[in-house]
């Protein structure tokens, strides 16, 4: 017999289509507390050392480049804006004015020290092609927009070059997430989450679930699966009602598959101070809370993921293998079959 009470279906939400999802809470007499839903994914890559970038014409470092968020690939720079609008402002690449890159490139030892007194700052030649090389200040592209953060406020995007001693991929800009590993500097692409390494999801706009705290994903066609941390937020200041928005390492895991039923068991208030890059935190997570369950319990959570018998199996199995109870198989009498 469950413990399992399921709240009724929350609106609002949608997935990458604008198409509704049915949200549901779900508590138990064990402290268990989730939120469930199921949707398509929608695939981020911020916070890839090479998710954004845009050629530039005679600076070889910043050509052929091949970002994940590209048009070839189905989408495009402007995916770094919020809500995917040129008109608003960067949430997905680090981006500063003149003199705050100025200020970036003399602590890196890049350009020589502002002048003491009141002698003027006037560049060298040298100062003003590396200046040129780390901040991209087109305001005319191939997208028809200027990269001006907003328009009027100086803020351009930072480009990974070699004299910088924390690039990753040269040539790309610095993108970032919602979640930063606060001991290391704006510019530095080792604060932000890596989309290509970590399995995370945007933060959803469900009560109690916020930047830090843990879920699973699940597969229903074949039940891939994957513990994930919520780490990023898109521009989304309250949490996204937009679900099924995951990085790439999601995708990954899902046998670069984004299509069809994927289950979604979030865990409110989940999170445990420790780095989302930390190896092992997430499943740890998921494994305490899946480990709560009752068989039971676990074979009712899959039932309401899934209809279809096989998808409610691998749903099932994943479970397990994420920390639930093993299933209890019902025996059968050798002679009435029963």
């Amino acid at each position: 017999m469950t413990s399992l009470r399921y709240g009724g279906p929350l609106g609002g939400f949608t997935d990458r289509s604008k198409k509704p999802i049915t949200v549901r809470s779900v508590t138990g007499l064990s402290t268990f507390s989730a939120f469930i839903y199921k949707c398509v994914l929608n695939v981020d890559w911020d916070g890839a050392p090479n998710a954004y970038g845009l050629d530039r014409p005679g600076m070889p470092d910043q050509t052929g480049l091949d970002p994940w968020e590209s048009r070839q690939h189905g989408g495009g720079l402007g995916n770094a804006r919020t809500g995917a609008d040129w008109g608003k402002e960067w949430c997905a690449v680090y981006n500063v004015t003149r003199e705050e890159a100025i200020r970036i490139l003399r602590l890196n030892g890049l350009i020589p020290p502002k002048p003491a007194g009141k002698r003027p700052d006037v560049l060298s030649p040298a100062s003003h092609d590396i200046l040129k090389k780390f901040w991209d200040n087109r305001t005319s592209t191939v997208y028809g927009h200027s990269l001006e953060d907003l328009a009027g406020n100086g803020k351009f995007p930072v480009v990974q070059i070699p004299e910088m001693p924390t690039m990753i991929k040269k040539g790309y800009y610095v993108s970032t997430t919602g979640w930063k590993d606060v001991s290391k500097e704006g510019w530095d692409p080792h604060r932000y989450l890596d989309a290509s390494a970590i399995p995370y999801s945007v933060v959803p706009a469900l009560s109690g679930v916020s930047m830090g705290d843990y879920g699973l994903v699940i597969r229903n066609k074949t039940g891939a699966s994957t513990p994930y941390a919520c780490g990023d937020s898109s521009g989304a200041k309250h949490g996204s009602y937009r679900l099924g928005e995951c990085s790439g390492a999601v995708y990954i895991a899902m046998g670069l598959e984004n299509e069809g039923d994927f289950s979604f068991i979030v865990f409110p208030n989940s999170r445990s101070g420790a780095a989302l890059t930390a190896t092992g935190a997430a499943a740890h997570a998921v494994r305490t809370q899946l480990n709560k369950l009752s068989a039971d319990d676990a074979d009712d959570l899959a039932n309401h993921l899934a209809s279809d018998p096989m998808a409610r199996f691998y749903i099932r199995t994943a479970m397990t293998k994420w920390g639930a109870p093993q299933q209890v198989i019902p025996k059968i009498d050798a002679i009435s079959a029963a």
